[in-house]
């Protein structure tokens, strides 16, 4: 896997995810994860020690791997990441254009949202509504009582889900649409059934 790594310096970022800690083989002003950090707030990017020479037996235990580069490098690579990670008990989620994620096979947004619900005594298939807009979502969607679709979704997303709201960069975002839709009827239906 490294050595993959290491022939993506310069035109992908590589950040691995380890608990409450981000590693990036270059976490220089100039690298991908810098960037990320930068324009979308992603955590600041700690340097690996050996950076791009680090050896899969030097790579602090982690819980995820993220490229992310421009979508023709990305398709260009995308068979050698699935001939990869057919070798490992893993999952690939490929959920923007420009961005590959890659977990242990059971860390799926599914499986969180199991975990989640028994925590918190709920029943997934029951008591709960989640939105969605990529590959990566569709285990949780599939979970969830009422699924909905984001109007950018995949065409995917959009056939496993019970309806589809709003795009994310819509004039009223797909969430708040949502949200404020379900709060109205409530609101109608408290009114409707208030005891005087």
């Amino acid at each position: 896997m490294m050595a993959f790594v290491q022939g993506c310096q310069g035109r992908a970022a590589i950040n691995i995810s380890c608990g409450d800690k981000f590693y990036a083989p270059d976490p220089s002003e100039s690298s991908w994860s810098t960037y990320l950090h930068r324009e979308y707030g992603d955590p600041c990017p700690l340097p690996l020690k050996l950076g791009y020479d680090t050896q899969e037996e030097d790579l602090p235990a982690c819980h995820l791997l993220h490229i992310v580069s421009s979508p023709k490098y990305l398709d260009e690579i995308l068979p050698e990441i699935y001939g990869i990670c057919s070798r490992y008990d893993v999952a690939l989620a490929k959920s923007l254009p420009t961005d590959v994620s890659i977990t242990c096979a059971v860390a799926t947004k599914g499986q969180g949202l199991e975990l989640l619900c028994r925590h918190l005594g709920v029943d997934p298939g029951t008591d709960v509504l989640a939105l969605g807009d990529s590959p990566n979502d569709l285990p949780m969607l599939q979970k969830a009582a009422v699924s909905i679709a984001m109007g950018n979704a995949t065409d995917e997303v959009k056939r496993v889900s019970c309806a589809v709201t709003n795009a994310n960069g819509h004039e009223i975002n797909g969430v708040y649409y949502v949200l404020k839709t379900l709060i109205s009827i409530k609101k109608k239906f408290t009114e409707e059934n208030a005891l005087c």
